[in-house]
C-alpha cells in the first residue's frame, strides 16, 4: 500500500469516526465500503469476522475493531494508522463537547445534540441493515424502506415523542418484522 493510499485510508477512517457518536455500528457501511470495496484490503467475510470479534471483546469496540481491521489488512503499521485515524477525531469531538459546558442553559447546543441523535439513529439503522444483509438474510425493504425508517426515527427524536433507546427498539422491531 503506497503512502498516498495509506493517507487516503486514514482520512476515510477519520471521516467515519466523526459520525460514530452512536457507536461503531452507525459507520459499518462506510467502513465496509472503505476496507472491502474501495481499497480491497480484505474480503467481506474478513470484515464481518473482525466486527464480530470486536463486538464480543470487552472494552470500547471502536478501537478494538480498528485494530482488527488494520492487522487483518496489512499488519502492525496499518493497525497503528487505523487507531490514530479513529482516535484523533473521536477524542477531539469529545473534548469539544466537554468544553461546551452546561448545554441545558444554552438551547442552541441542546438543538444541535438533538440533531446529532437523529443522525445517529439513521446511521445506526443503515448499519444494522448492512450487517443483516452481510449475513445472507433476505431483506424485503432496501433503499426506500431504509430512508423512510431513518426519517421516521429522526422525526420521533426531533419532536421528542420518544427517547433514543425506545426509538431504536421500535426501529429494530420493524426491521425484524421485515426480514424473511
Amino acid at each position: 500500500m503506497s503512502a498516498w493510499e495509506t493517507l487516503l485510508l486514514a482520512l476515510q477512517i477519520a471521516a467515519s469516526a466523526l459520525f460514530s457518536f452512536g457507536g461503531i455500528t452507525v459507520v459499518l457501511v462506510q467502513l465496509e465500503d472503505t476496507f472491502v470495496d474501495r481499497h480491497a484490503l480484505m474480503s467481506n467475510d474478513q470484515f464481518w469476522q473482525s466486527y464480530a470479534l470486536s463486538s464480543v471483546a470487552p472494552g470500547p469496540n471502536g478501537p478494538i475493531f480498528m485494530s482488527f481491521l488494520g492487522w487483518e489488512a496489512s499488519g502492525a503499521i496499518l493497525l497503528g494508522v487505523c487507531l490514530v485515524a479513529w482516535a484523533v477525531p473521536t477524542l477531539t469531538v469529545m473534548y469539544a463537547l466537554g468544553r461546551l459546558g452546561d448545554y441545558e442553559s444554552r438551547p442552541e447546543i441542546g438543538r444541535l445534540l438533538a440533531v446529532l441523535k437523529a443522525i445517529a439513529v439513521g446511521l445506526l439503522s443503515a448499519g444494522i441493515v448492512s450487517m443483516v444483509t452481510a449475513f445472507d438474510f433476505e431483506v424485503r425493504f432496501v433503499g426506500v424502506g431504509q430512508v423512510v425508517l431513518a426519517a421516521a426515527a429522526a422525526v420521533v427524536l426531533w419532536r421528542k415523542w420518544l427517547t433514543p433507546l425506545p426509538t431504536l427498539a421500535v426501529c429494530m422491531a420493524i426491521g425484524a418484522m421485515l426480514l424473511r
